[in-house]
């Protein structure tokens, strides 16, 4: 669900997690890993622009 795009409150609480502190907790890394990706798209459909460049605001 995390890959599919789903938010991460509705995936808490389809696998019955009574906070997204424990989804977090549990997942984290997926979601980490998963901004790192969206985080270099960005940089290359903004042409590294906007993130990335140090001294840029």
């Amino acid at each position: 669900m995390i890959y599919a795009g789903y938010s991460d409150w509705y995936i808490a609480k389809r696998l019955g997690y009574s906070s997204l502190k424990e989804l977090h907790r549990m997942y984290g890394h997926v979601f980490t890993q998963m901004q790192a990706e969206a985080d270099t798209k960005l940089r290359v459909s903004s042409g590294q622009e906007y993130l990335g460049k140090k001294g840029t605001k």
